[in-house]
């Protein structure tokens, strides 16, 4: 068969009936299929605990590291970049403080008014955060569904 856990086949083989293939390839999922996907005893409420905690815990590292950043910009002119990651139980929380980074002059121009298109303006203390979920990328479980797939593919499409 294949490597993937059977944990994985079991909940695939759960949650493919609330999937539909619209006409153009689309795949619509049912309503409260996530809801319907936890395991016993997890409820939406305590999910949308962690959730709201993690959405927190992301803006509060932004604005701690931010200020940290700041500090060590104005001590070192040749510090570009400031960067974070907090462990999440198997995720991951990154954070990282650009001194400058250039963009567009934007906005809409007044009435009359002309702009050089090659315009632009510096902003400070650019922040880029991100919440990474540990199945990102090409590896563990997802590394094994790929490969099994990719064997069904090959198997059911190839000339």
């Amino acid at each position: 068969m294949s490597d993937v856990k059977q944990a994985v086949q079991d909940l695939a083989a759960k949650i493919k009936p609330m999937f539909t293939l619209a006409d153009n390839g689309v795949v619509l999922a049912e309503e409260g299929l996530y809801e319907k996907s936890l395991p016993e005893g997890i409820t939406a409420d305590q999910i949308k605990a962690i959730q709201q905690h993690n959405t927190a815990l992301v803006a509060a590292s932004a604005m701690a590291v931010g200020e940290l950043a700041i500090d060590a910009f104005k001590a070192d002119k040749d510090l570009q970049r400031v960067t974070a990651e907090i462990p999440a139980v198997g995720d991951k929380i990154s954070t990282a403080v650009i001194r400058s980074r250039e963009y567009p002059a934007g906005g809409i121009p007044k009435e009359g008014e002309v702009r050089d298109p090659n315009a632009k303006i510096t902003k400070y203390g650019v922040i880029e955060a991100s919440y990474e979920v540990a199945s990102n990328g090409n590896k563990g479980e997802l590394k094994k569904v790929r490969t099994h797939i990719g064997a069904l593919a090959a198997a059911a499409l190839a000339d």
